[in-house]
């Protein structure tokens, strides 16, 4: 007798492929968001997953694709209050092909003295755990956990 139980769709992870344009991944954005809802991610990790995804794939759509457009494959996985990401570009590698450290930003001045840009990788990396980058057969593969809270009863 098998004590393998079924796979259930709440099990199979969550896979998209979008073209590397920003509005189109507004609306992949909001596709995952409703997957993780439906698979009773609690609101407070969904607004710390979107955030993340959306700079990693604003990222590749502003850098990766500079000169054109190309497919962005997106994977999500639940396991063990955590969700694991993919994400897969074929567009270029990033400099020195390694991750961005996450710069450390001085928020004490005024509003108008702030950089317009910068905040991305440091954002990604205060959210996300165990952040990998390769580049393999012309492609581009980001990989990281977000933790799931659970809220104390």
């Amino acid at each position: 007798m098998s004590t393998d139980r079924p796979s259930s769709p709440m099990d199979r992870p969550l896979c998209l492929t979008v073209e590397s344009d920003p509005l189109a991944v507004r609306a992949a954005l909001s596709r995952l968001m409703h997957g993780l809802t439906e698979r009773g991610v609690p609101a407070a990790a969904l607004g710390s997953v979107e955030l993340v995804l959306a700079e990693v794939l604003n990222n590749v759509v502003e850098h990766a694709y500079v000169r054109g457009t190309g497919p962005i494959d997106i994977a999500l996985t639940l396991k063990r209050r955590q969700i694991v990401c993919r994400v897969c570009d074929q567009g270029r590698r990033m400099p020195g092909d390694t991750l961005p450290e996450a710069a450390e930003i001085a928020l004490d001045g005024p509003i108008k003295d702030l950089p317009e840009g910068g905040f991305g990788w440091a954002l990604i990396h205060k959210l996300a755990e165990d952040i990998h980058y390769t580049r393999a057969d012309q492609v581009n593969r980001l990989t990281f956990r977000i933790p799931i809270e659970t809220a104390a009863g």
